[in-house]
């Protein structure tokens, strides 16, 4: 679509086009246009401004490839990572994990530790979860239930806290060995 069609129709559009300097590299611009019409309503001219992202599309891109190697390694660690909000909803979950409980990552998204672990593995871990909402460093073991079987696990739960000193949320980093 043309940059002036939707403002010839009365309407605001904002796109970001690749456009070249003269030593022929070339650089992003957003482009803002809007209408200008008179007391009629007929349009009678176009207000455009442009704005060079070049670096928001550079910072962009270099966001999308850290967390494509991030996601790349931690789903090929031998060990469980995830991140838990405040509420205990799964935020970030690596393919170990939703190995060991037997679901898609993307399903674990959204759901609390109780809806995807249960109320007997909850009540073995829920003095943990309090204690890093709290702030604190947590490291405990256990054995406990898996997909194929009882495990040997050690288990290390992470706060992460925010500038203001607030709990955000949780890592949590699980190994887990046969019994």
């Amino acid at each position: 679509m043309r940059w002036w069609r939707r403002p010839r129709l009365g309407d605001s559009d904002e796109n970001d086009w690749s456009y070249i300097r003269k030593d022929g590299s070339r650089f992003a611009v957003r482009l803002s246009v809007t209408p200008l019409t008179d007391d009629a309503g007929n349009v009678t001219g176009f207000l455009g401004i442009g704005k060079d992202v070049s670096a928001q599309k550079i910072a962009e891109e270099a966001l999308r490839d850290s967390e494509r190697r991030m996601r790349l390694i931690a789903d090929n660690m031998p060990a469980v990572v995830a991140y838990f909000d405040r509420e205990e909803r799964y935020r970030f979950a690596n393919s170990m994990l939703a190995q060991r409980v037997g679901v898609d990552t993307v399903s674990l998204i959204g759901r609390t530790i109780r809806e995807v672990r249960g109320e007997a593995i909850y009540a073995t871990i829920a003095e943990h979860v309090a204690g890093v909402l709290r702030g604190e460093h947590v490291t405990f073991e256990g054995l406990g239930p898996d997909t194929d079987g009882d495990h040997y696990y050690r288990s290390v739960y992470v706060p992460d806290v925010g500038a203001g000193g607030d709990v955000r949320g949780f890592y949590a980093m699980m190994s887990t060995s046969p019994t």
